[in-house]
């Protein structure tokens, strides 16, 4: 099993409980009412980056690495202490182009990288003494090698998947992910200048103005390449080094639907997509013309080849006498230009640290510094809520650990964690080990990091195999509770709780989930 190989050297900084023979303690958890609305604040994590762009894990749970993308070309690490390596994961500024909207723009690790250790780039490509009606400026899908383990990624790796010709310098979309299916989705802007006056996201003749759906080599052992190869629509004189899944809505082998690849079209330029890590639900932010900021949703159970408007509809606006001719996917959500110019697409809240907000849809705009939080009211409709605006800061992207907890990218070389502003911070701490007939005590500290006082709230962890609890809490079954005191501000609520170890027990790194709950 990987896990098992890459395990010993992330310990140090994973949240886990590990018991000998199998043991498993269980970590302390809060609990209390639900509350009806949210309060977000921004933590800073590490600051020193040079025009972020974007922020990926690699997919290996254990792996708390942060690996940030700057616009000019490089990858950074960020270690889990707010560490940032001086040497770069990748230095590929030599082949990308910067000028305009165009740059390093996405990340995506293989889902198998801890075996295979290829991970794929989306960037435009800088081609010196040609024009941009040529290649340079082009986007460049492309795949690259590490060793799992390394801080470094060979620069010599690059096999090129796809290549797109791009029509201006702007609009380039540039997000890509592997979906749960294991498919490659790329995000692809209009190809630029203003209005799509090509109308490419309309013609499904062009990859631009849509979500393609690809499965890039390597292919998995057990793939079976088809007898038949179909048209693909990427740059003839290029590589096209993918497979494009029968299951795609537009597939057809002479191309005569358009372009295979497309999984949904009629996108502006966006700018930054997403699955939900729980419910396989696709979220897409585009980018709006001259009025109208938009953000998308796609069910797991869609098929694909969604219109989302562009260029007949501007958010739910007619903007070209086209509009009563297509069948518009309309957004959940849309803002004028008072509240922002520039939507950056998010992640929905899937981590352990801040309850409240899970299944919330996280969002925000480049220009405006605003923040949304969105989540689905049981029906069609959607709760959206307004944060406010964070001054000073320009999302240009979000991202999350590997654990699920979110993190917010400002391209002005910073990155936040997001997480609630109100609440409980729970820790906990015991000795690393003990062997049977000896007595462990656990320590666990509740504190209020919010601004407000915090009652009634109930502390409970759960006495791990191999020990027999002595004293503290109350004791029902296994679980043993405590219920706090009124907690200003500031203030820290400490209790401890023993137990005789009846075996060899190891706490290597005892940590508590942590959880901020309002009041």
């Amino acid at each position: 099993m990987v896990f098992k190989r890459i395990l010993p050297l992330f310990l140090g900084a994973m949240c886990l409980w590990l018991v000998t023979s199998s043991f498993a303690a269980v970590a302390p958890s809060l609990q209390t009412a639900p509350t009806a609305d949210l309060e977000i604040t921004l933590a800073l994590v590490a600051d020193g980056f040079s025009q972020p762009l974007g922020l990926v894990n690699s997919g290996i749970w254990g792996d708390e690495r942060l690996f940030v993308l700057e616009k000019t070309g490089q990858i950074k690490v960020l270690l889990p202490d707010g560490t940032i390596l001086p040497e770069p994961y990748l230095d590929i500024s030599s082949l990308v182009s910067t000028n305009s909207e165009r740059g390093l723009l996405g990340m995506a690790f293989h889902p198998n990288f801890a075996e295979n250790g290829y991970f794929y780039l989306n960037y435009t490509r800088r081609v010196d003494g040609e024009s941009i009606e040529d290649r340079h400026g082009d986007t460049v899908i492309a795949r690259y090698h590490a060793h799992p383990l390394s801080n470094t990624a060979d620069p010599q790796s690059e096999t090129v998947i796809l290549v797109v010709d791009q029509e201006f310098a702007n609009h380039n979309g540039g997000d890509l992910v592997f979906g749960p299916d294991g498919y490659l989705y790329i995000a692809l802007g209009d190809g630029g200048s203003g209005n799509d006056p090509n109308n490419r996201a309309q013609d499904l003749n062009y990859l631009l103005g849509s979500l393609i759906r690809i499965l890039p080599e390597p292919y998995p052992d057990d793939f079976v390449t088809p007898g038949v190869e179909v048209a693909k629509c990427g740059r003839q004189d290029e590589p096209q080094r993918y497979f494009i899944p029968g299951s795609n809505p537009f597939y057809e082998v002479n191309g005569a639907n358009g372009c295979s690849e497309i999984w949904a079209y009629g996108l502006r330029n966006p700018w930054r997509i997403s699955f939900d890590r729980q419910t396989d639900d696709l979220y897409i932010a585009d980018v709006g013309q001259n009025a109208w900021e938009e953000a998308n949703f796609q069910p797991a159970s869609s098929t694909g080849g969604e219109n989302y408007g562009w260029r007949c509809y501007e958010g739910l606006h007619k903007n070209f006498d086209c509009a009563d001719e297509i069948a518009q996917q309309e957004p959940f959500f849309e803002y004028d230009h008072d509240d922002g110019r520039s939507v950056t697409g998010g992640y929905v809240y899937r981590g352990s640290v801040y309850p409240a907000m899970n299944g919330h849809y996280f969002f925000a705009d480049f220009i405006s510094g605003r923040l949304w939080y969105a989540i689905r009211n049981g029906g069609d409709g959607w709760n959206v809520t307004t944060e406010g605006v964070f001054g000073g800061t320009n999302f240009s992207s979000f991202g999350e650990d590997i654990y699920g907890e979110l993190y917010a990218v400002d391209y002005n070389g910073r990155l936040y964690r997001v997480r609630e502003a109100l609440g409980a911070q729970l820790t906990a701490a015991a000795p690393p080990y003990v062997v049977g007939d000896e007595v462990i005590t656990y320590t666990l500290t509740l504190s209020n990091m919010g601004t407000k006082t915090l009652n009634g709230l109930v502390i409970s962890n759960t006495i791990p195999a191999g020990a027999t609890y002595i004293s503290g809490g109350t004791l029902t079954n296994d679980v043993v509770t405590w219920t706090t005191p009124t907690l200003d501000p500031s203030a820290e609520f400490l209790v401890q709780w023993v137990v005789s170890a009846t075996q060899t027990i190891t706490n290597s790194n005892y940590t508590a989930t942590a959880a901020e709950l309002p009041t």
